[in-house]
């Protein structure tokens, strides 16, 4: 068996793995909880779409930033970056991550627009920084709840308040923003070390270029747009499916649950992002049934609305596309 055979091997049992656990959240959810996920407020679902719109254009706008920077000139249009986010992304809950979110991203830089593939590389990598830099400032944000200093319903005015700590020493102090940063990261990354099936996955080295000051603040707003609406849509799938969890529980925990997603090696966090939910859920004292019927939902939800993303993005560049030919040809 070749090396790449072994590969797509282990990426299928990965799947699988996520499979089970995702199946055991379902088999010990109850029939009456697990009837309320056909019962859809369609109103809230629209707007978990919007969420998810502004979540994948705000990742598509940031990373086309970095992509333009390194290149020094404008590579592709802003539609583009967000087809070939959206598709990555779409392909992402079946396919490994690095697979589908590094290389489907670099093959359409590579093939349409003859990008060198080490930039390619570095701006799909510095587009994760950025999201790793506010899970560093949220996760610091809800600690104060979780360790009991403060009430809950104060945790969206302290992630609002660090934010904006985070944005003022970027703009007044950037090399002082990045420094506290790099330490932070190489706290985490001894850390992350000591345990055996992450070490792997966590990056031995990592820098910033020499971006502009008013690139960096770009990014940084852009980012900080992405993290609310998140927020926003975890906090609106509780109204989707009528699941009795408060929206500051939502906030406290989506930190964590980002976590768990990123550093996990099922398709699409499949299972990992879950479990990584159901037990800040329970720690913050949810139901059980509740939990589970969230987590089950949120899954579901997003697949659906990812998906339906994908597809529109599909066929308004498959129409962009045919008329550019048909123009060509008319030449």
């Amino acid at each position: 068996m070749n090396k790449k055979t072994k590969t797509w091997l282990k990426h299928f049992v990965f799947l699988i793995f996520g499979i089970l656990i995702f199946g055991m959240f379902i088999y010990f959810l109850n029939d009456e909880h697990l009837e309320k996920l056909k019962y859809v407020n369609y109103s809230a679902a629209i707007a978990a779409l919007v969420a998810s719109f502004g979540i994948t254009l705000s990742i598509s706008l940031r990373w086309g930033l970095i992509v333009n920077t390194l290149a020094g000139d404008r590579v592709a249009s802003w539609r583009e970056y967000y087809h070939y986010f959206i598709q990555s992304r779409a392909l992402g809950f079946i396919l490994p991550n690095n697979l589908t979110d590094v290389g489907v991203r670099m093959f359409w830089l590579k093939k349409r627009h003859q990008t060198n593939l080490t930039n390619a590389g570095v701006s799909v990598a510095l587009d994760r920084v950025f999201d790793l830099i506010f899970l560093f400032g949220y996760t610091l944000a809800v600690l104060p709840y979780w360790f009991g200093f403060v009430g809950i319903e104060l945790v969206g005015l302290l992630v609002l308040i660090v934010f904006a700590v985070m944005g003022g020493v970027l703009i007044l102090k950037q090399t002082l923003f990045f420094s506290i940063f790099r330490r932070m990261m190489l706290w985490a990354l001894k850390i992350l070390s000591i345990i055996p099936f992450l070490k792997k996955k966590a990056p031995t080295q990592f820098d910033f270029p020499d971006f502009p000051r008013p690139i960096i603040v770009k990014l940084f707003f852009i980012s900080a747009f992405k993290v609310l609406f998140t927020i926003t849509r975890f906090v609106i799938y509780i109204y989707v499916f009528s699941i009795a969890i408060s929206p500051y529980m939502i906030i406290a925990g989506t930190p964590v649950a980002q976590l768990s997603y990123a550093f996990s090696f099922t398709p699409g966090g499949l299972g990992i992002l879950e479990a990584g939910w159901l037990g800040i859920l329970k720690l913050g004292s949810v139901p059980l049934q509740q939990a589970l019927l969230f987590i089950i939902g949120q899954r579901i939800l997003t697949i659906v609305l990812v998906s339906t993303l994908a597809v529109l993005s599909q066929l308004l560049f498959s129409v962009k596309h045919l008329k550019n030919t048909t123009h060509e040809k008319n030449l």
